[in-house]
């Protein structure tokens, strides 16, 4: 158990010196997604690479794609339906907010170090279900829903996941894993110092971009809306008899973790022009990392 505290411990090290170093101006906030951008386009395939490289897909790993439909889905239908009746900028806010994970950027650092490299190919697996969420669907489901958008449609809207490096990663290794193909050692072995690399610059990333919101009253319903179906759901996978094997508490976890950090730009292009969307996004880190610590204490 301690070890895991101390392995936890280091990990919010590295997110406090991430916001230090922003307090101070060695690295100016306008150029703090550049280390966020390394993640997610380099550092972040590299990993999915290496730990899905030759990998056979059973039940659990398949059960672990579909539950990332599933979540997604019943998240969606969550934020649908307590907003029934309110604002379109309210709509906005929960469709935005309540089923978008950060799995790329969160999740898979924070778990790799406590699980194995299977497990770790699962939470890759749940993620293009996030993934297809998070840039097609539900952006097309604000753009129509609360903003009348109505252009394009939602086969235009896969150009957005198609610009993401970690969705495509995924979905290329699923595909060489379908079909029993692998990657040469010497390839795997010349990535592995950016894969290695992953979970530190992800944390200091997260605390490059995180901002203190004082404004964060209208945030609280949505955050107990998010907590409270993550909540429900995780007691659903841990006590049912689900096909997700070893994977199952790193999945509970998922649940709790941060909002996807490009929730915000998400909402610009679907025509929302307030700052709501961004409150909740950080309002919520600071809770999702306690939560998130908590459990890998429990779980693991």
């Amino acid at each position: 158990m301690p070890n895991i505290y101390i392995k936890t411990a280091s990990m919010l090290l590295a997110i406090a010196m991430g916001f230090f170093i922003k307090q101070i101006k060695l690295i100016p906030a306008a150029d703090a997604r550049v280390v966020s951008k390394i993640v997610i386009n380099l550092t972040l395939p590299c990993m999915i690479i290496s730990n899905m490289n030759g990998m056979t897909i059973s039940k659990d790993l398949l059960g672990a794609l579909a539950a990332g439909f599933i979540i997604n889905f019943v998240m969606v239908m969550i934020a649908i339906a307590v907003t029934k009746g309110k604002s379109a900028e309210q709509r906005c806010i929960y469709l935005l907010s309540i089923p978008l994970f950060n799995i790329s950027g969160f999740a898979v650092p924070m778990v790799q170090n406590f699980v194995s490299d299977r497990c770790v190919a699962a939470i890759l697996l749940f993620n293009i279900g996030t993934a297809i969420f998070t840039y097609v669907i539900t952006p097309y489901l604000v753009g129509t829903m609360c903003f009348g958008k109505h252009e394009g449609g939602i086969v235009n809207s896969f150009k957005n996941i198609l610009k993401n490096a970690p969705a495509m990663t995924n979905c290329c290794m699923l595909v060489l894993c379908l079909w029993g193909l692998r990657l040469p050692d010497f390839a795997i072995t010349m990535i592995k110092p950016l894969s290695d690399a992953n979970t530190a610059l992800a944390m200091i990333s997260i605390g490059l971009l995180f901002n203190f919101e004082r404004n964060i009253g209208r945030s609280i319903g949505v955050i107990l809306t998010r907590l409270s179906a993550a909540a429900v759901i995780g007691l659903i996978i841990y006590f049912l008899p689900l096909p997700l094997g070893e994977a199952r508490n790193a999945i509970i976890i998922v649940l709790f973790v941060p909002m996807v950090s490009t929730a915000p730009l998400l909402a610009l292009e679907q025509g929302y022009k307030g700052s709501g969307v961004a409150v909740v996004n950080s309002a919520y880190l600071p809770i999702s990392v306690l939560v998130t610590t908590m459990l890998l204490g429990f779980l693991f």
